[in-house]
């Protein structure tokens, strides 16, 4: 009976987060998950981009809304402007966007305790109450630890597993309708294992910067069954986990040496162009580890 309330507790928390809305697909609630951060630095006047996604926890109680990104995405940057999108009266959300600045930004964010794994957040239920009674509501759809796959689950994963990873590389977006851009790849290490020894994996996908703190999810297409009204369905059911988040990338150095108008003598050390060229994969890092830092400050 015990066991039974549980699963009624998770089903009705999924219900009030990412949940079937209508005429609209689960990819497209997907892209709704995440948002720009623009982090600004005044006293040099350097500005950055990275991705944030909004996240909800079923054991935090009351129910809070957070903001997750990568500690370096925000580390020394005392400005912040964060991309939402609004309803209006008719139930649109695209289009409609509101910029939030917050000042004293570095100092909103709750870091991972772990000063190895790059994850903090934000808890933003106050600025959504605020605006709120302001009149605008500001629209998240967020993603929670019922997405997170299970101890066993992370052991079936195979050692190819099709991801999507949402977010702003390079700070792209389609800023007419304030959504974010989709990559998709393949799983480039096992995930149930921790690559060299940290908890994270390879996936081999395009990652720049600005999609720093993007989610990674995993989509699997298992053939199953389905009870439908008359009888059972047979078919191939897409099943989506959160996995995990981006924080970088390998780089390796492209080196050539300026030969026009240089004569064989001149040739050193001093001429060689440098150049850091991404390798097309990313370090994620495992989506378990939201819960490790959540405990931390609960």
């Amino acid at each position: 009976m015990k066991s039974n309330k549980l699963f009624l507790i998770i089903i009705i928390f999924w219900c009030t987060n990412l949940r079937a809305q209508k005429d609209v697909s689960i990819e497209e609630q997907l892209i709704q998950t995440t948002c720009l951060i623009n982090s600004i630095n005044t006293k040099d006047s350097t500005t950055s981009f990275g991705t944030g996604f909004f996240y909800q926890d079923s054991l935090l109680l009351p129910s809070k809304i957070l903001l997750i990104t990568n500690k370096h995405v925000v580390k020394n940057n005392d400005v912040g402007i964060i991309l939402f999108n609004q309803i209006d009266k008719s139930g649109n959300i695209y289009g409609n966007k509101v910029d939030v600045m917050i000042k004293k930004f570095n100092e909103q964010w709750k870091m991972h305790p772990n000063p190895n794994i790059d994850l903090c957040f934000m808890d933003i239920t106050p600025l959504l109450n605020y605006y709120k009674s302001k009149g605008f509501n500001l629209f998240t759809r967020t993603l929670s630890n019922t997405l997170i796959p299970s101890d066993s689950l992370w052991n079936r994963l195979t050692v190819l597993e099709e991801v999507i990873m949402i977010g702003y590389p390079n700070g792209l977006i389609d800023n007419k309708n304030n959504i974010p851009i989709i990559r998709t790849g393949v799983t480039a290490t096992p995930p149930k294992l921790d690559y060299n020894g940290k908890k994270e994996f390879l996936v081999d996908i395009a990652a720049f910067p600005g999609s720093s703190g993007s989610p990674l999810i995993i989509k699997r297409t298992p053939f199953g069954t389905r009870s439908v009204k008359n009888g059972v369905s047979f078919g191939i059911f897409p099943e989506y986990y959160f996995s995990g988040i981006l924080y970088a990338g390998p780089t390796y150095v492209a080196e050539t040496k300026k030969l026009d108008f240089i004569s064989i003598e001149e040739l050193s050390e001093k001429t060689k162009l440098q150049t850091n060229i991404m390798l097309n994969l990313g370090n994620i890092i495992k989506s378990t580890e939201i819960a490790e830092m959540i405990k931390y400050y609960k």
